[in-house]
């Protein structure tokens, strides 16, 4: 019951804001526009772009006349902005009481991340493993929160992540309500 009640609160609380908000919002320019224009409303690549096409999903009226890559002001929006959440992949390195980076399978790490993907590292051991193949985590603060916004947005998240913090970071997940997976890095032979 308390868990329903928290979810409706949360849904109220994000309907609010979106009703308040929505007198004007923020979007970059597609291309040039001009005061007064209709617009479309779209995502892309986590961000919010206003474009001249106006069919489908959300639209508004331009308020100032824009060049392409601008900021633009949007009001009477209606409809709903089409948006596919991403997904959240937890990859699992071992804490340094079981060997830490030394017991990483490099080449599964490789595969699992890209460097045109959203990184996060929570852990020394999970930093220093994604640095043994040349990457460096666009995140390290915050990390949690960046992916919950981040796939919110559509955007898909890598964490690399220590065995002992998976607990509080799924638990986190599944109050977003967001799509993850886990993969356990540790290598096959280890024996620690």
């Amino acid at each position: 019951m308390l868990k329903v009640l928290r979810e409706l609160r949360s849904y109220a609380s994000l309907v609010e804001q979106a009703v308040t908000n929505i007198t004007v919002c923020a979007a970059i320019a597609e291309c040039d526009i001009n005061q007064g224009q209709a617009v479309g409303l779209k995502m892309k690549d986590g961000l919010l772009f206003a474009t001249s096409q106006t069919n489908g999903g959300a639209r508004g009226i331009a308020v100032s006349s824009v060049s392409q890559g601008d900021d633009v002001d949007v009001s009477n929006i209606e409809g709903l902005v089409e948006l596919t959440r991403g997904r959240v992949a937890i990859l699992q390195v071992p804490n340094i009481q079981k060997g830490g980076s030394r017991q990483v399978d490099l080449e599964l790490l490789q595969a699992k991340v890209t460097n045109n993907q959203q990184v996060g590292a929570i852990g020394i051991e999970a930093l220093i493993s994604l640095r043994r193949i040349d990457i460096e985590p666009r995140y390290l603060y915050g990390v949690t929160e960046a992916a919950i916004e981040a796939a919110q947005c559509g955007l898909s998240f890598i964490i690399v992540c220590t065995d002992d913090a998976i607990p509080g970071l799924i638990k986190r997940l599944q109050e977003a309500r967001l799509n993850y997976e886990l993969v356990d890095l540790r290598l096959k032979n280890s024996t620690v």
